[in-house]
Formats: C-alpha cells, sequence, structure tokens
C-alpha cells in the first residue's frame, strides 16, 4: 500500500439546482429535497460537484491533472467501490469546505492486465467548523485495449477549449460529444439528439450529434461579452438557419453599427445561425 501522494481544498455549496434535477431524474413520488432541507444521503455527489474547465480534460473526459488523474498506461478509469460516513446532514444550500487527499494506492493483477487502485478521502466541514461527511472513494484504472490503441490518433486528444477569441468580433466554437453532454446536464435538456449517437443517426436520420441551438447562441452572446465587455446587452433577436455538428469548427463573428452589433455562427460557407443585439454603454 502506497502512502498518500497528493492532496487538495476547495470550497462547495450544497447547490439546489443538480438536487433538483437529480429528484426529477428519479421522479419516484418523493418530494424533491429543497433549500433548508438535510440532503439525502449520497447527494453530494452532484450538490457538491465542482465542474472541470473544458482544457483541462483529458481525452476521456476526466480531468488530466485531477486528484485521481490515470497514470501513465493505465488510461481505462472505472469506479470501484468506498463508504460514506454522514456526521451530521449537509444542509441543502449550505457552504462546505472539503478536504481530500489519496491516501493508498496499491496494484494488482487482473484477467485483462495490470491494476492500479486508487483510494481518496474527502472529508467536508461545515461553515461552523464542524465535521459533516466523510467519504471513501476508490477508483481502479486499466491498461488500454487493442480497439484504444489503435485510436490513438490526434482525434482521440484531449477535448481543448469550446471557445477561442481571435480578437475583436471573431471567434471559433467546436463543441464535440463532451462539449454536449455538458451543456444537456447544465441546461437540463433530456433531447436525444444531443447525445444518443444511435438515435440521432438510425432514429432521426441526422449524419452525427447536433449541437444545441441555445448553445450557438450563448456562444455568440459570450463573444460578445469578450469583445465588447463595457456593454451590456438589452435585447436580442436570433435565428437559427442550419443544423451543426458534434466537433465541426463553427466561425463566429460579427460587426458593430453604433449600438447594434450583428453575428452569424457561420458553418463554412452555411449560416447556422444570426444573432442581432442591442448594447447599453450606460
Amino acid at each position: 500500500m502506497g502512502m498518500p501522494e497528493h492532496a487538495e481544498t476547495r470550497a462547495a455549496t450544497v447547490d439546489p439546482f443538480p438536487v433538483a434535477a437529480l429528484a426529477a431524474l428519479f421522479d419516484d413520488g418523493l418530494p424533491a429535497p429543497a433549500a433548508g432541507d438535510p440532503l439525502p444521503a449520497y447527494w453530494h455527489v452532484a450538490a457538491c460537484a465542482t465542474p472541470p474547465p473544458t482544457g483541462a480534460l483529458g481525452p476521456d473526459g476526466h480531468p488530466s491533472q485531477a486528484l485521481l488523474a490515470a497514470p501513465p498506461g493505465l488510461p481505462r478509469r472505472m469506479f470501484a467501490g468506498g463508504e460514506l460516513e454522514i456526521r451530521r446532514p449537509a444542509t441543502i444550500g449550505g457552504r462546505l469546505e472539503v478536504h481530500s487527499a489519496v491516501i493508498a494506492t496499491e496494484d494488482k493483477a487482473g484477467r485483462s492486465g495490470p491494476l492500479h487502485f486508487v483510494t481518496a478521502e474527502h472529508n467536508y466541514i461545515d461553515a461552523a467548523g464542524e465535521p459533516v461527511m466523510r467519504e471513501l472513494q476508490r477508483v481502479v484504472y486499466r491498461p488500454a485495449d487493442d480497439r484504444q490503441r489503435a485510436a490513438t490518433a490526434p482525434a482521440l486528444g484531449p477535448p481543448g477549449r469550446v471557445l477561442v477569441h481571435h480578437g475583436g468580433l471573431a471567434a471559433t466554437l467546436r463543441a464535440d460529444a463532451t462539449a454536449l453532454q455538458r451543456f444537456s446536464a447544465a441546461t437540463s435538456n433530456p433531447h436525444r439528439i444531443h447525445y444518443d449517437h444511435p438515435y440521432v443517426t438510425q432514429v432521426e436520420g441526422y449524419p452525427g450529434l447536433i449541437v444545441h441551438g441555445p448553445l450557438l447562441l450563448l456562444a455568440l452572446l459570450e463573444l460578445l461579452r469578450l469583445a465588447e465587455p463595457e456593454s451590456q446587452v438589452i435585447k436580442v433577436t436570433f435565428a437559427a438557419r442550419a443544423p451543426v455538428f458534434a466537433g465541426d469548427a463553427v466561425d463566429l463573428v460579427g460587426t458593430r453599427q453604433a449600438d447594434v452589433v450583428t453575428l452569424q455562427a457561420r458553418n463554412g460557407d452555411e449560416v447556422a445561425m444570426r444573432v442581432e443585439a442591442r448594447l447599453s454603454f450606460s
């Protein structure tokens, strides 16, 4: 067994939104826990999660430099078990401090090759400094299989940034499957065309996963925030004209005349979305 390798501390809010999303997912007739209520056991996995930046993700979608990052040569990560001790229920809407550390590692031989087990300890402390929960999280890492070894082309590399600003009213948007899944989760959008490849190709007849229209719109408005940081949008008119598919490189461009900015999302020669925004500089 190894000694502790890494530790980190972060602040967390017991966020009501993912709690409500989890309750809606189960839809089991129980009342949805709300702000001020005790957090059900293990719901902290949603309520206290910290979204990692897209640029920090590795090829499998997990952060490549996080506490439980994959070791060299063992890229396949799986949940292996753990333990949760609740000393007092966390309160939905409350603030916590989370102290995390890798406390043990272990190497074993499996039927498919070497296995590397990592055990992390997470201690949740409330605003009064009192312990709330102690969690042990065990993860196992396995070697790549033959298909994964054969697919080590650059296309399988890290997702990279979704939005790259080139200066002024110009940027590039490239939303891959990971980005679409994250946007669906953030907006509680269950439409299968954005994450279910067999459904969107075999049932709806599209060539691939479809980028959300609201994601295109938000990317164009984010370009505006980058280019005109002193302005405030007071009115937006927008129209979607053509679908964009996961992995497409979309050019975001705009022009400004006085307090009106016209923005376009261009997928090759095709305009996928057009936006007109009126700004205030007061």
